[in-house]
């Protein structure tokens, strides 16, 4: 399923820079791909974060995409990337 969004750029921690380096709390000196680009959830904690920041709805995010990622955190859903060989 797309949704149009990845859980990053529905989060309220995400900031893109200037230089076009993606970066939260969790990855202040850039966000990995395969977080970025939904290869793997950020629901909770993972291996090579620093702190306890995970995915956090930002304010106006539509409610269908941030359950989706929800339902995904949860294992109850596969993203597309899940799909791909």
């Amino acid at each position: 399923m797309t949704i149009g969004a990845t859980q990053c750029t529905l989060c309220r921690h995400f900031r893109r820079e200037d230089s076009g380096s993606c970066i939260c709390p969790a990855f202040p000196d850039g966000i990995p791909k395969a977080v970025l680009f939904d290869s793997i959830p950020h629901g909770s904690v993972i291996s090579g974060q620093i702190g306890y920041t995970t995915f956090d709805p930002r304010p106006g995010a539509r409610a269908d995409q941030v359950e989706f990622i929800r339902a995904w955190h949860r294992g109850e859903v596969q993203n597309d990337e899940d799909n791909e060989d």
